[in-house]
């Protein structure tokens, strides 16, 4: 009966042997993935920003040249207009060929 209480005692020791390297083997791999999950979000995140950075700077990129269009048309026309208004042109020409009004081309 006592070897059988020492067989019964060593295969307890042996459990709880791997027992512990299993919780110990738990421990480490919850860690690794934490670091990789966290590693994993982080280079998501970064990722994202960098993609949403670049798509609001070629957004921006492109209403500011729509802007600077309409702008530029809009400046060519009280050229045209101011131009025509000083060689003596009928108002309402000017107004139909331009497209600014009578207040605007007055005002030049």
């Amino acid at each position: 009966m006592s070897a059988m209480t020492s067989d019964n005692r060593f295969e307890e020791v042996i459990e709880e042997v791997h027992e512990k390297e299993a919780k110990y083997m738990c421990e480490v791999i919850d860690i690794m993935l934490s670091k990789g999950w966290q590693e994993a979000i982080d280079s998501g995140m970064q990722q994202g920003m960098q993609k949403g950075l670049e798509e609001g700077m070629q957004k921006g990129l492109e209403e500011g040249r729509q802007e600077g269009i309409v702008t530029g048309v809009e400046l060519e026309k009280k050229n045209i207009a101011q131009s025509m208004k000083k060689k003596g042109f009928d108002i309402s020409l000017i107004m139909e060929l331009t497209g600014l009004t009578k207040e605007k081309i007055l005002s030049l």
